[in-house]
């Protein structure tokens, strides 16, 4: 019998009765399932991921794919603002998306957050209006769903299923809701495992239909064995279980896999998916794996295949997309992002980067056609740094100070981001970048900034010396005497510290008091600290103080500091 696994993401503001829902879908549950942990019994709120299943009869649809059932692996996520660390880490593993509304109280601001997580990772998704037998007045109840149905319609869920639910009362929506779950279900590509290992190759490549998303961005069952666990525990003689999910590859028992912290390769023990013993796991499910001599420090990691080696990094380039609900510019350098990669979260800097010289600032271009240039320049910054056959020329790159507010533009863009620690990067992570110092009880802005795919790290001196980074600046001075016949212009205050001679022919701009500009273009040192200009425009009106301006590019460190 072949059993598809589908991961059910269940999302919300806190106490809107995702776990009481969870309760009533499930029929297996999980060591890690409605709040066993003590601290949510003591609090009542859900505090970590939750994991239980059912399963069913596979629809036709996905019996035509050689499916005779469905597991629904169900992911608790918790709803409180100040645990959206953990949500993130938890949506990225899910294929569908519950959406729990409280009828009562309506959209609130961690439901809105749910909202743009669902979006940014491109699932599907059913709505959930929840408690709707505490309604005070049950014929509200059209009038919230067509509100709910609004809300949906601004989103790419426009015509998702709404489901009204009770999660007290069995009666009232749990079967209806489970049918939508059924109906929702598309059959992943990482689990048609007929797919040739050669068709994955193009998983490296960056597709321009999808404007910057790659088109393995989901793991395959050809991929190299990766696992990320979220619980761990020690079981005397036999080893420490890593409860998890598979997110690229398959592995069987007695293959050997390494900790990125623990460099031995370690055999697998036993294998189990919801206390079923099984000889294999593959990509996109979730099981309990037991490892012989496996000593951990830290409750959440990663497990790969043996000879798979993922180094910490601290420093990547990455092809980046606002989130058009984030309300602010997004600077480079100037502020920091909580940076959240599967389950690590940590802060980073970025520095904006174009390969394009356009005279509008980057970001603020809304075509397709331009979208798919920085995509093509994302492809190429990829290509020069991992330089695999050696004989790829350096790029030279832009850095831009400025990402317009997602509100002005959509636009994807190219980012350096410099992390406070290393982490370790799963091969097709998607990352999401966000503002958790906005204090979500005081605001119902939107904390989640950018999400997008890493293209290459840059921890290495070679793939930094593939990367040659220019800084755009402007640098004023000021007219201190015109020439007779308008022959020269006589500056100063241009430049400090370099040779003249290195900016002969460079163009600059005079501002006349009228506003009108000058051309005219360096023409030599004159006396100490001034400089002597070649006009290229007519010079009537210019005279001694008006303002001076000249666009320089120079190349800076990959830390920021010039060359």
């Amino acid at each position: 019998m072949s059993v598809l696994n589908i991961n059910i993401g269940f999302l919300g503001h806190v106490d809107s009765g995702k776990t009481s829902i969870t309760k009533k879908l499930s029929k297996i549950s999980s060591t890690a399932c409605f709040d066993k942990h003590p601290q949510s019994k003591a609090r009542g709120i859900t505090l970590d991921l939750g994991f239980s299943a059912f399963e069913t009869d596979a629809p036709d649809h996905v019996k035509a794919k050689g499916f005779d059932k469905i597991r629904f692996t169900l992911v608790d996520c918790p709803g409180h603002a100040s645990l959206i660390k953990t949500v993130l880490g938890g949506a990225q593993i899910v294929d569908v998306i519950v959406l729990v509304v409280d009828s009562v109280r309506g959209f609130q601001a961690q439901t809105a957050e749910g909202l743009v997580i669902a979006e940014i990772l491109s699932k599907s998704l059913v709505l959930a209006l929840n408690k709707v037998d505490m309604l005070k007045d049950i014929s509200e109840l059209p009038k919230i769903r067509k509100k709910a149905s609004k809300i949906l319609s601004k989103t790419v869920f426009s015509s998702s299923n709404i489901v009204e639910v009770s999660a007290k009362d069995d009666s009232i929506g749990i079967d209806k809701l489970r049918d939508a779950l059924i109906a929702s279900v598309v059959v992943p590509d990482r689990a048609l495992v007929s797919v040739s290992p050669e068709s994955s190759d193009q998983s490296e490549k960056v597709s321009s239909d999808a404007v910057g998303k790659f088109i393995g961005s989901s793991s395959s069952y050809h991929d190299p064995f990766t696992f990320v666990y979220d619980h761990s525990f020690k079981i005397r003689g036999h080893g420490t279980v890593f409860t998890g999910t598979c997110i690229g590859g398959h592995i069987n028992v007695g293959e050997r896999v390494i900790l990125p912290e623990i460099s031995d390769p370690m055999p697998i023990r036993s294998i189990q998916v919801f206390k079923e013993s099984v000889s294999s796991i593959k990509v996109g499910e979730r099981a309990g794996i037991c490892i012989s001599g496996a000593k951990v420090s830290e409750e959440r990691g990663m497990i790969v295949s043996e000879g798979e080696i993922l180094p910490p990094t601290s420093r990547f380039i990455a092809l980046l997309h606002p989130i058009r609900f984030f309300s602010r510019d997004i600077h480079s350098k100037k502020e920091k992002y909580h940076i959240t990669i599967g389950h690590s979260t940590c802060l980073a800097t970025l520095s904006i980067l174009s390969l394009q010289k356009k005279e509008t600032p980057l970001g603020t271009h809304d075509t397709m056609e331009e979208d798919e240039e920085t995509v093509q320049d994302a492809q190429k910054i990829r290509e020069s740094i991992l330089n695999e056959s050696g004989t790829v020329p350096p790029v030279k790159i832009l850095l831009s100070q400025v990402v317009p507010s997602p509100h002005t533009s959509q636009s994807p863009f190219i980012a350096l981001l410099t992390l406070d620690r290393p982490v370790v990067v799963p091969k097709h992570s998607q990352l999401i970048g966000s503002r958790l110092d906005i204090e979500a009880e005081k605001s119902s802005e939107c904390r989640i900034a950018f999400s997008g795919s890493i293209l290459a790290h840059l921890d290495s001196d070679d793939a930094l010396k593939q990367l040659h980074v220019m800084k755009k600046s402007i640098w004023k001075g000021s007219v201190v005497r015109v020439g007779r016949g308008g022959k020269n212009i006589i500056i100063k205050d241009l430049i400090f510290d370099i040779p003249i001679k290195e900016f002969v022919g460079y163009k600059v701009n005079i501002i006349k008091d009228s506003g009108e500009i000058v051309k005219a273009e360096i023409e030599c040192a004159f006396g100490e600290g001034k400089i002597k200009l070649k006009p290229i425009d007519a010079i009537s009106g210019v005279k001694n103080g008006n303002l001076v301006e000249m666009e320089v590019e120079r190349e800076i460190s990959i830390l920021g500091k010039k060359k």
